[in-house]
């Protein structure tokens, strides 16, 4: 697709260890670089020369190393930093700066990779269709078993988990923040709560719900939860508004929207895999010139995101003292 000259640096640092003892079977997915004739470097070095794109995929907790050590080479026109940005901001954002070179933050991106799904396309399309003022509610649900999420490794030597490692569940399913704040704005968040309610080996929360209002129209009232347990898997919402409702699957791919005016509407986007998705998301930023078109999430919207994870964790904790 991209021919010999193109060339990649990725940044990977993750564990794959198969599970003994367990009937789940090595990971399948295709890789992209064999696919397309891409030139991997995993050796982090400046005799590479210059890179087309920098791909950081460590585990969350060193997305802000990674991303100093990247920036200092000065060798990649663009960096993908995989969700979220940085763990915390407190912590990671002062990894990030210091830095010996200056990084060029609009040429950082986040990979939000939702926002290439044709589904998210149409969300956005519907509430500018409805408008701010006719939105009542938002919901969103995220639920997934952390046992059987990656059959390649062992929950358990994962980052996911981790709460010293960013890996709870608000933090690893932080797509779904992204498009929330993508579709209703800034948040005030009103209440966080946490709590640890499966067997799972972890020392992080593994169900964590997040209420708020939007900061330009306290009548928005908002909920995200977000969790480790469930099974089969569940991701999907809910807007209600005024005159009727949106609501949307992602596992199914599709969106229903029932009003007064128009009935009962259904869209449907197919079987579209992550891998076709990733697709889409490294040709836009290999190929477009145009900064301010791309798609993928820059880095201030990263750095939004982060916000609204901090806060979250940082009420929930509150909270969960209060209550002792």
């Amino acid at each position: 697709m991209y021919g010999e000259d193109l060339e990649l640096l990725t940044v990977r640092r993750r564990k794959f260890q198969t599970v003994i003892g367990s009937d789940l079977k090595s990971a399948t997915n295709l890789d992209p670089c064999k696919e397309f004739g891409i030139i991997e470097h995993s050796e982090l070095s400046t005799k590479l020369g210059e890179i087309d794109l920098a791909i950081i995929s460590s585990p969350i907790h060193m997305h802000a190393s990674d991303l100093r050590i990247v920036g200092n080479l000065g060798i990649a026109k663009r960096i993908l930093v995989e969700k979220p940005l940085f763990g915390t901001l407190s912590n990671d954002a002062d990894n990030y700066w210091n830095t010996d070179s200056e990084i060029n933050q609009s040429n950082i991106f986040v990979a939000f990779q939702s926002r290439y799904h044709p589904l998210f396309q149409k969300l956005r399309e519907l509430v500018e269709m409805h408008g701010s003022a006719n939105i009542l509610r938002y919901e969103s649900w995220f639920s997934e078993s952390l046992e059987t999420m990656h059959p390649y490794e062992d929950y358990r030597i994962s980052h996911m988990g981790k709460l010293e490692e960013s890996g709870d569940p608000i933090s690893c399913f932080s797509h779904d923040v992204d498009i929330f704040l993508q579709l209703m704005g800034e948040q005030s968040i009103l209440s966080a709560h946490m709590s640890k309610i499966s067997e799972l080996e972890i020392n992080s929360p593994d169900f964590q719900r997040v209420d708020s209002t939007s900061s330009t129209n306290e009548a928005h009232f908002n909920s995200l939860s977000f969790d480790f347990v469930g099974w089969p898997q569940r991701r999907g919402g809910r807007i209600s508004l005024k005159n009727g409702v949106i609501e949307w699957d992602w596992i199914n791919s599709e969106i229903k929207t029932h009003t007064k005016s128009q009935g009962l509407l259904t869209f449907n986007y197919g079987d579209l895999t992550r891998d076709k998705i990733f697709t889409m998301e490294l040709q836009d930023l290999l190929e477009n010139s145009k900064i301010s078109t791309i798609l993928a999430a820059s880095f201030s919207e990263g750095i939004a995101t982060t916000k609204f994870l901090d806060e979250a964790r940082a009420i929930g904790e509150l909270e969960k003292l209060e209550a002792i």
